[in-house]
This record gives C-alpha cells, structure tokens and sequence, in this order.
C-alpha cells in the first residue's frame, strides 16, 4: 500500500532580538536671541545744562576760544565733562579744566542757573572745534 504523509511544516528559527541605537531628533533652528537694545543714561529731572563757545582771538594757522556753560536745571551741578566734536586733535591748549575736558572742581558746584565763563581753549587750524557736553551730574 502506498504510504501518504502530511505535509511537513518547518518550525520556526529564533531570530536575534533586535535592537537599535537611540535615535536623535534633529536639532530645530531657534530664532536668533537678540539682546534688548540699551540706550543711554538720561539725565536726572532737573540736572540740565548748555554749553557755548566764542572765538576769543585768531590768527594765522590758529586761534583762541572760551566755553559758556550754564546749569538750565533746578538742581546745582556736582560733575560735567565735554569734549570737542571732530577735531579735539585741533585743540592744543585748555585751562580750568581737569582730566577729559571737565571743569575744575573749584567751579563745581554749579547752582541752579549758574554759569562757568572761565574755560578756554587755543586751537590749531582755521576753525575752532565745536564743544559738546558729554556728561551732567547732580
């Protein structure tokens, strides 16, 4: 008699267990981080001042030149510095100034409505350079 079998199923093979690396989100771009803009120091309520110039004397290749500076506050001036816009390398000379172009402490403080007519300034060149004030303090 013939002999029939059944089909033969494989058993199945163990497979290695998988394992993967740990995957890594791709960086997101983040917007620039800008600092705040700063601005500068504004003075105190009631701490003004101006200041003006007068050429003195001139001559050839030179001249001289006295600042005005007035407190238009309402609070006496304890500290103030100027310096001269495009060209102090044209000044050659100051009195009653101290250090960066700021008054002697003897004129400070400065009252209310006060002046300073005893700074001046020789210079060298056609033009005197132009005073500015920088700092005020009260």
């Amino acid at each position: 008699a013939p002999v029939t079998s059944a089909p033969v199923t494989p058993a199945p093979t163990p497979s290695a267990p998988v394992t993967s690396a740990p995957v890594t989100p791709a960086p997101t771009p983040s917007a620039p981080v800008t600092p705040a803009p700063t601005s500068a120091p504004t003075p105190s309520a009631g701490c003004k001042a101006t200041i003006s110039q007068t050429t003195t004397n001139s001559w050839s290749g030179g001249g001289q030149a006295n600042l005005l500076i007035t407190n238009t506050g309402s609070k006496p001036i304890t500290a103030l510095t100027f310096t001269f816009a495009a060209g102090a390398s044209k000044v050659s000379s100051t009195w009653n100034t101290v250090g960066s172009y700021s008054p002697a402490a003897y004129t400070l403080p400065l009252s209310a409505g006060g002046q300073i007519n005893s700074i001046g300034f020789t210079y060298n060149g056609n033009s005197a350079p132009v005073a500015q004030l920088v700092s005020v303090s009260c």
